[in-house]
């Protein structure tokens, strides 16, 4: 069963989402058409992106978890510092995102990210720690480049059935 993502109109791609974890959340291989990935390299900086503002945070001493936490004070921080704005950037596309199911209605979701796993392997090869001295090279020799995961919202139960994915809880 083929999911389509939707950007303005335009399809960008399609899944399977072959893999469930838990009632509302899928993922699966991320398939671009020619468009898709001439915008993929902007909404794949999502990860990325979060990644570098949950450094930045800590670097700061913003700590996510505080239950004290001066929400609005840590929010005006962090989008005011060059990673906060890739955040934004990233989230300004993927709000432009739409999915379709195979019969083409639309599915509402709570969030959805598109990885790229070159960009990830990349970033995995400046951490000193890694054992693998070329992560980049192994992942753009792999058959899989982009994973796409989401949670889904409005009570899509049915869908869910309705699908072969393999779990992964």
């Amino acid at each position: 069963m083929t999911y389509t993502v939707w950007m303005d109109g335009t399809r960008i791609g399609e899944t399977a989402f072959e893999l469930s974890h838990g009632a509302d959340r899928r993922g699966g291989v991320f398939h671009p058409t020619a468009l898709g990935l001439s915008v993929l390299p902007g909404i794949t900086a999502m990860g990325p992106a979060l990644l570098a503002a949950g450094q930045m945070c800590r670097e700061r001493g913003i700590d996510t978890e505080d239950p004290d936490l001066d929400v609005e004070s840590a929010t005006r921080t962090v989008f005011e510092t060059p990673e906060g704005d890739r955040v934004l950037a990233a989230a300004k596309l993927i709000a432009r995102l739409e999915l379709h199911d195979p019969s083409g209605e639309l599915v509402r979701w709570e969030s959805i990210l598109i990885s790229d796993f070159n960009d990830l392997a990349a970033m995995a090869g400046t951490d000193s720690s890694a054992d693998d001295p070329e992560p980049a090279k192994r992942a753009s020799e792999s058959p899989v480049r982009y994973f796409i995961s989401a949670k889904f919202s409005g009570g899509r139960r049915g869908w869910f059935r309705r699908s072969r994915g393999q779990s992964v809880s």
